[in-house]
């Protein structure tokens, strides 16, 4: 114990005897081992130096560029497992490309809404029906094709659009609506040059209005 007491008292002693100029250095030199960070951050690693006056990359942008090297190779693999020769998002890029280029005109064409009306409707109005485009049950469009044949007419339907072509014109209709692209009617009216058709309006909260 007295041993401890008087290491204390000399070093005291020797601090106040201590000149400033050796107190400096003192200082100086635990700085110099003191100035790295008690542990890495974010923040540290992104603003370290490399030491060539450059600043080092974050660690996360690595982790990122690997994973999007991961996500390449795999779709690289997928579609050399299949028979397909692009990919979904290059065939989607070519439908784009082709539209914007194609300088087809627009062929005239009607575009109006059916809704099946009930006597429960008409009468007592359980249905939770309106006369607005938000109640009907089906979309009909007409498209007006004088001096075309039906062989010669190329209708291309999806949930939320639908492509009619031809050799002299192009219709790209975006559907106000999404419809059931699998069970719609196309109809041809010779006497009229005309394309007739009807798709069923298929909605996310249909269920509400059926129950």
């Amino acid at each position: 114990m007295g041993d401890f007491s008087t290491s204390l008292t000399l070093s005291a002693l020797k601090d106040l005897l201590a000149t400033p100029q050796e107190n400096e250095e003192d200082t100086a030199d635990n700085n110099k081992y003191s100035a790295g960070p008690a542990f890495a951050t974010p923040g540290g690693i992104a603003s370290s130096s490399t030491g060539n006056g450059t600043e080092a990359q974050p660690a996360m942008v690595t982790r990122k560029s690997a994973k999007d090297k991961q996500i390449r190779q795999a779709q690289q693999e997928k579609l050399a497992n299949s028979k397909d020769i692009w990919t979904e998002d290059e065939v989607e890029s070519e439908n784009h490309a082709t539209i914007d280029d194609d300088d087809r005109p627009e062929p005239k064409y009607t575009l109006h809404f059916k809704q099946a009306v009930t006597p429960e409707d008409m009468y007592l109005g359980m249905s939770g029906r309106n006369p607005s485009s938000h109640s009907c049950n089906e979309i009909v469009v007409v498209v007006e094709l004088p001096a075309h044949d039906v062989k010669h007419v190329d209708l291309q339907v999806k949930r939320e659009s639908m492509n009619v072509l031809t050799p002299t014109h192009r219709l790209n209709l975006t559907l106000p609506h999404p419809v059931d692209d699998k069970n719609g009617k196309a109809q041809w009216i010779a006497d009229k040059q005309q394309l007739r058709v009807t798709l069923p309006v298929k909605r996310d909260y249909d269920f509400l209005l059926e129950s």
